[in-house]
């Protein structure tokens, strides 16, 4: 449950292969991978590795399961008026965040993270509006949510955490789940392509289209600042508007916040991050 592979070497004949499927695992997914290497044959020598770029190098997308992807997609926002787009923790993972952003730019909708994407899309950029996560919300983010007619989902995981116990769970025929290797809408299934190119070849195709931005559009009509909240002053009670304000003043463009699970979750969400700012949850 830790790692994205795990290999036992038993035998220097299969130490290259073994070796080689764990690193490449381990850099297509992000996470780490696990060798286990008899000490019997720990002193043994091997085969020498072959190139490393047939480690490091990610196989390219199914072109035509690609173009299809692509189409199928176009189709599904073109015929919705009011789209939103989520993103999901797997996005960075994916290698996919600057692509979100020219999808997001190409669009025009609204952008929200989940949670545990906090700092994965720019929280300067105009379309960003907050948290997504049900009724624990960015303020006016689960209302426009709601009020939007389709959802594009980037790398998501939904579980009962993440969907504030299922009751936030995106789902059925007006959501699109673009994941890192996988996208699924209502009746497709395209396998075998790369988040990041389809999305590349999304915001491509809309460059220069009428932007779907009817959910923003509704979003500033709506939207009201959030009232910055009263600190304390001198021997006053700390409070957690007070450390809230503290944690703020300490975030520049080279911070990374790192949050436990629980209250400062909370905290984190209410957080603004300068581009560049990272958040791990």
């Amino acid at each position: 449950k830790l790692t994205c592979a795990a290999v036992s070497i038993t035998s220097a004949e299969d130490a290259p292969e073994k070796i080689d499927h764990a690193i490449r695992t381990a850099l297509r997914e992000k996470k780490p991978a696990y060798i286990e290497i008899a000490c019997n044959v720990s002193a043994q020598s091997c085969a020498a590795p072959g190139p490393i770029s047939a480690v490091v190098d990610a196989p390219a997308s199914n072109k035509a399961t690609l173009d299809a992807a692509v189409k199928a997609v176009a189709d599904f926002i073109e015929k919705h008026e009011k789209p939103a787009i989520l993103v999901g923790s797997r996005l960075r993972a994916a290698g996919a965040e600057e692509a979100a952003v020219k999808l997001a730019d190409a669009l025009g909708c609204v952008v929200a993270t989940m949670a545990a994407a906090k700092s994965f899309f720019p929280e300067d950029h105009p379309a960003y509006v907050g948290t997504y996560w049900g009724s624990a919300s960015t303020p006016g983010v689960n209302e426009i949510f709601n009020w939007t007619d389709s959802i594009i989902a980037l790398a998501p995981i939904f579980n009962d955490y993440s969907t504030e116990g299922w009751t936030a769970w995106p789902q059925g025929p007006n959501v699109a789940v673009l994941d890192k290797n996988i996208t699924k809408l209502h009746g497709y299934a395209f396998d075998n392509i790369h988040l990041k190119e389809l999305l590349e070849a999304l915001a491509e195709y809309f460059k220069n289209k009428p932007k779907k931005d009817s959910t923003l559009v509704q979003y500033k009509r709506v939207h009201t600042e959030r009232t910055v909240e009263t600190t304390g002053k001198g021997d006053d009670v700390l409070t957690r508007a007070d450390i809230q304000q503290t944690l703020q003043s300490l975030v520049t463009p080279e911070t990374t916040i790192v949050g436990e699970t629980g209250d400062s979750w909370f905290n984190v969400m209410r957080t603004k991050l300068p581009r560049g700012a990272r958040v791990e949850l």
